[in-house]
Formats: structure tokens, C-alpha cells, sequence
């Protein structure tokens, strides 16, 4: 007999839909460590491992799959993009927890998605940190931005003084005269 689990995980609880054969349990648990022992509680009933699927969900979704490599289960992660597909191709009708943790268990039913492969501690890392490293850097641009269009209403001329715009004597010019009025006060050889 075919036993599948279908999650929806959200930030603090999890939806789960348990297909055995033709029946379903559904019930929902904590994202924490007592939600995910019930859980394992549930998992562990069945001889034959389960298949587990869910889709990513970025950090929620990463406290599940830790727990589930600690205690050694498979599982199938799918993309939202590709989950939303192949929902889309008739199974969903009306959206909410429950329908798609069912509706995940019955695509893992229809077709068969591959186990996810277990990613080095390494790789896990360089992932975290080149998001992190993107953030940064997304954050920059964002400040440099706003910092160009407050100089723009504060004082727009200060462009024309260089022939490139962003080196370091252009940031101590801002630093030092963040508006042009305080250069007017200032004398020539100041």
C-alpha cells in the first residue's frame, strides 16, 4: 500500500495530508521540535518508509527538511513555481492549507518526482552566505539610490562638479557639504 504525505508548510504550522491508498488523514502540527515529533510519531507507524513531499518555502521550509535528514527520511522538495503548474492542471479548485497539502500528496501520486538529493554542509553554507551576499548588495543599491535622489533635491549641482561621480573625493564633497547652502557660506580657498 502506497502512503504519501503531502505538506503545506507555513511560518509556525504545518498542514499534512496523509494519503493511505485511497483514504486521508489530515492534521496540522507546530514548526517546532514538539510539532515535528508528532510528525515523526506519524511517519513512524508504517513499515515501508513514506514518500514526503513539500515545496520550498525558504527558511520554513528548511527547519522541516533538517528534521527530516536527521531522522533519515527521503523526501521530495518542489519548486512553488512547478507545485502551482501542476496543481493548476486541474487538481486545484479552492486554495487553502489543507487542499494543498492534499493536492501535493497527489501530484507525488501522479508523477512520481524523484527524491531530493542531500546537499553538502558546505554547499548549504555557500547558499546561505551568496543570499546574504545578495541582500547586501540589493540593500546597497536601494541606499545609493535614495542617497541620489536626496542629493538631486538638495543639491543636484554637485554632479557637474566631477567626471566620475562615485570616487572618493565625490563622497567627502557629500560628506562634508551635504547641501549646496553650506558652500555658500564657505569661502573660496575653504
Amino acid at each position: 500500500m502506497q502512503v504519501t504525505f503531502g505538506i503545506d508548510v507555513s511560518k509556525s504550522t504545518s498542514t499534512i495530508c496523509e494519503l493511505i491508498g485511497e483514504s486521508k488523514n489530515e492534521f496540522t502540527i507546530t514548526n517546532d521540535r514538539p510539532g515535528f515529533i508528532k510528525l515523526l510519531h506519524e511517519l513512524a507507524a508504517f513499515t515501508k518508509q513514506p514518500q514526503i513531499i513539500f515545496e520550498a518555502t525558504g527558511v520554513y521550509s528548511r527547519r522541516l527538511q533538517a528534521f527530516l535528514e536527521d531522522y533519515g527520511y527521503e523526501y521530495v522538495v518542489l519548486n512553488p513555481l512547478k507545485a502551482k503548474k501542476e496543481m493548476d492542471l486541474g487538481l486545484r479548485h479552492n486554495k487553502t492549507d489543507k487542499t494543498d497539502a492534499y493536492h501535493l500528496a497527489l501530484i507525488q501520486r501522479l508523477y512520481h518526482h524523484p527524491v531530493s538529493q542531500n546537499q553538502s554542509q558546505s554547499y548549504k553554507q555557500l547558499n546561505t552566505l551568496s543570499r546574504f551576499y545578495d541582500q547586501l548588495t540589493d540593500d546597497l543599491v536601494i541606499a545609493k539610490n535614495r542617497l541620489h535622489q536626496a542629493l538631486q533635491s538638495t543639491f543636484p549641482e554637485i554632479e557637474n562638479l566631477f567626471s566620475t561621480a562615485r570616487g572618493n573625493n565625490y563622497w567627502q564633497i557629500v560628506a562634508h557639504y551635504p547641501h549646496c547652502d553650506l558652500i555658500r557660506k564657505e569661502n573660496r580657498k575653504q
